[in-house]
């Protein structure tokens, strides 16, 4: 029953083509309305007509009136609602009008004066629901001038009063309804656009995810390779082998920044330092400011040390610089400091720009807030979106024509872990090293024999559980997570049913910490430094 009264319902006076939420509510609203008041003048117009004496010539003005009813009804059910709003209004007023012509003495007009503005208001917008109520004011207006009964001062002072006292009173609370509804139609909007934003960052991370794999392979291969060979080089040839390294975790990072934009993996927390962190930072940036933009950087006698993710102090850093060199459009210079206080790292990024008003600073950490001609508003809600996750803290000090000066405080780090000595013996184990790559799979095998393990390979999953079958004094299994046919987490669940007590390391371009939650798994991201893979199975 309730669903076929919901249905009915739907079906009476649901709008069409009205893509707001509000505004389709409203509407729905308007539509009852109308339909109730024109069913009710419809009833009660046979009734009057029968039970009181002389109501032919009132019944006439209140046909008009269930008629202009049933057309706000009519455009209340579609895109023109609100020229029903307007109909909705002006029909009470009519009716008071009417009333007033036959008898001026009627308590129910002023009423209906009033009703009519009360629908204006809350139907209409503030502009047209004060044309509205100056419209019933004109119109009281006329009919006290033709009626000699209507300007007597008992009559037309209160009437008149009322209009004046009431009236102001709804349109300043239409004036609220729109303001209130001007900021909803901003946020969503803003709504709109961010939903936008993460549908694209999920289309990026897609494809990162997809390259992130293939590409993190390569590099794996590249590193290791160039640092094994670093160990016994001659020197002409390290510097080109120590490049070939950089170049290699400079790609590393970019992939992990790449991902970890798309939200599609952990990003690695560590102890760094923010000195050398904005030295690099410089290097790219200085390509990027002009040649009206100087770049200084500064630092204090103590390392500044902040625990966090590169990829996150490097775009903060790249962020802020971006956004001072923005507010210098004739030139000037960038000065960063690196310097620490109580322990803490602290950085400040200083610009010779144009400055901002007080206003302003309290908004340009806002999503979509930005002042440039075809800025996104999302350089600076991401340095605090990255900070939050810090646990950093931002200032802005702007003068307007002076410059800005943004100063960044950092948390103190944790205090070092104690590290295994460096002669701590490693056991050889057997070892099942397992990729669908032939590069990475030679590269593993290679760094590990160096240890003295027993290292088998396989290029599948299926390819694995043979050789655990005919090997069942493996120990350690090494496996890449994302492989054709079978995955990792997949094997290592029908390889356990196998070998109960082997030990896991998950080798993955997109890690995720889920891959290890099993006591005494492990998980090492590609690209990997040789002593990385090495030490990560040394320690299960």
């Amino acid at each position: 029953m309730g669903g076929l009264r919901q249905s009915f319902t739907s079906r009476l006076l649901e709008p069409r083509g009205i893509e707001d939420v509000g505004d389709r509510h409203t509407a729905r609203l308007l539509a009852g309305l109308s339909l109730c008041f024109a069913a009710l003048g419809s009833c009660s117009i046979p009734l009057e007509l029968l039970l009181v004496p002389g109501f032919t010539v009132q019944a006439i003005p209140q046909a008009v009136g269930t008629a202009l009813l049933l057309l706000s009804y009519v455009f209340a059910r579609g895109p023109r609602w609100r020229l029903g709003g307007g109909l909705v209004a002006a029909t009470p007023a009519l009716a008071a009008a009417a009333i007033l012509f036959v008898d001026p003495h009627d308590p129910v007009a002023p009423a209906f004066m009033l009703l009519g503005v009360v629908f204006a208001t809350f139907f209409l917008r503030f502009v047209h629901a004060t044309a509205m109520a100056a419209g019933i004011f004109f119109l009281l207006m006329a009919l006290i001038a033709l009626s000699d009964e209507l300007r007597a001062p008992g009559v037309a002072v209160p009437l008149v009063v009322l209009h004046l006292i009431a009236s102001p009173c709804l349109l300043w609370a239409a004036a609220h309804r729109d303001h209130v509804e001007r900021i909803r139609r901003t946020a969503l909007r803003d709504d709109e656009r961010m939903r936008a934003e993460r549908e694209r960052l999920e289309v990026v991370g897609r494809l990162a995810s997809g390259v992130a794999h293939d590409f993190n392979n390569l590099l794996s291969v590249v590193r290791v390779n160039s640092e094994v060979l670093l160990e016994s080089a001659a020197t002409r040839d390290r510097q080109l082998l120590d490049e070939m390294r950089l170049v290699a975790e400079r790609g590393a990072a970019l992939i992990q920044t790449l991902l970890s934009f798309a939200r599609k993996a952990p990003i690695e927390v560590r102890t760094l330092d923010l000195h050398e962190a904005v030295v690099r930072v410089g290097v790219l940036a200085s390509r990027l400011l002009g040649e009206r933009v100087t770049l200084k950087v500064q630092h204090g006698d103590a390392t500044p040390l902040v625990h966090a993710a590169p990829a996150h102090v490097e775009q903060i850093v790249m962020n802020l610089v971006l956004n001072a060199r923005d507010a210098m459009e004739h030139g000037g210079a960038i000065i960063v400091t690196t310097d620490v206080v109580d322990g803490c790292a602290r950085l400040a990024v200083a610009d010779t720009g144009t400055g901002m008003s007080a206003e302003t600073a309290q908004r340009i950490f806002s999503p979509f807030y930005t002042t440039k001609k075809n800025g996104s508003g999302l350089g600076l809600a991401t340095v605090r979106d990255l900070l939050n996750q810090i646990g950093a803290r931002i200032e802005v000090d702007s003068q307007p024509g002076v410059g800005t000066t943004m100063r960044v405080g950092f948390p103190a780090p944790p205090p070092p872990e104690a590290s295994a000595g460096a002669d701590a013996r490693v056991v050889a184990r057997s070892v099942l090293v397992v990729d669908d790559d032939e590069l990475v799979r030679r590269l593993m095998q290679r760094v590990l024999e160096i240890d003295g393990h027993t290292v088998r390979t396989a290029a599948s999953g299926a390819d694995a559980l043979r050789s655990l079958e005919a090997h069942r004094d493996t120990s350690v299994l090494v496996t890449d997570v994302s492989m054709p046919g079978m995955t990792g987490p997949q094997l290592v669940e029908r390889a356990r049913a196998l070998a109960p007590r082997i030990r896991v390391l998950y080798v993955s371009a997109v890690p995720d910490p889920e891959h290890s939650t099993h006591d005494g798994d492990a998980l090492l991201a590609k690209p990997f430094a040789p002593q990385a893979l090495r030490a990560a199975v040394a320690a299960l």
